[in-house]
């Protein structure tokens, strides 16, 4: 089982949200594409008040199923086992009982101190020792832990199975942050305005050949403010390296 958890906001006007946790089974052909509700919280403020109150719940069921299985009309037992818990860098935090992913010692992955970096958060070494399990359930960082984590009651390798964000991270992260600095960003970065011109004129060209397993057909640069996750996704992994291809700057081009 794959298992999501983020906040579901009710309008714009109010601080409403919903809580959902959703699961996805990933090995029985007929129903693994369906994503369902194994519950809902709802509460007035941003998040719910507490971690041990939103979750409680669903790892007292949960642990009675690993422990049990799922017993089908049948008298088939199914063991369960949980594959990841994908969340964003703000409720893997909040679910964690640990500090924000932009404060000083907020790194899921390692221990590396931030630094000030024009007014961001920056994590810019690469040899600080790794985040393991056991450092987690020990608290072995008093400035990276805030508390006890509902998830340690679960048998899980816990840095492993709460995973990082692919569409936070990559699509909506990475791939947003460099085409804003190809198309938006300072003269020394971005894209000639002739090139750019090309690259709209390509992407327009090849809507024609998308088939209907794509959500979104491309659109101009132009757009990207306004672009979805699945779009980066679509640029990144489809139209980008064969519209980009000779039309960014070459030293920006070993990121390709």
């Amino acid at each position: 089982m794959d298992f999501n958890i983020d906040s579901l906001p009710l309008a714009k006007s109010s601080k409403q949200q919903f809580w959902p946790i959703l699961c996805l089974i990933l090995n029985l052909p007929k129903i693994s594409d369906a994503v369902f509700p194994v519950g809902i919280y709802y509460d007035t403020h941003c998040k719910p008040s507490s971690i041990e109150e939103f979750m409680n719940p669903f790892i007292t069921e949960l642990l009675n199923i690993l422990n049990s299985g799922i017993t089908v009309s049948n008298n088939k037992v199914y063991k369960i086992k949980i594959n990841q818990i994908i969340c964003d860098a703000p409720a893997k935090a909040f679910l964690l009982n640990v500090k924000g992913h932009n404060s000083r010692f907020g790194c899921n992955t390692c221990r590396e101190e931030g630094s000030d970096l024009e007014n961001r958060m920056a994590f810019t070494g690469v040899h600080a020792p790794l985040r393991t399990d056991t450092s987690l359930r020990i608290k072995s960082d008093d400035e990276y832990h805030k508390g006890v984590s509902p998830l340690e009651r679960l048998p899980i390798n816990i840095i492993q199975t709460v995973c990082l964000d692919y569409m936070h991270v990559a699509c909506s992260g990475v791939m947003k942050r460099l085409l804003k600095f190809w198309v938006l960003g300072s003269q020394q970065v971005r894209m000639l305005k002739t090139n750019l011109e090309l690259c709209n004129t390509e992407l327009i060209k090849l809507r024609e050949y998308f088939p209907s397993e794509f959500s979104r057909l491309p659109r101009s640069l132009n757009d990207i403010l306004f672009f979805k996750a699945t779009e980066f996704r679509m640029f990144l992994l489809y139209t980008g390296p064969i519209i980009l291809k000779g039309r960014i700057k070459k030293i920006y081009t070993y990121i390709l």
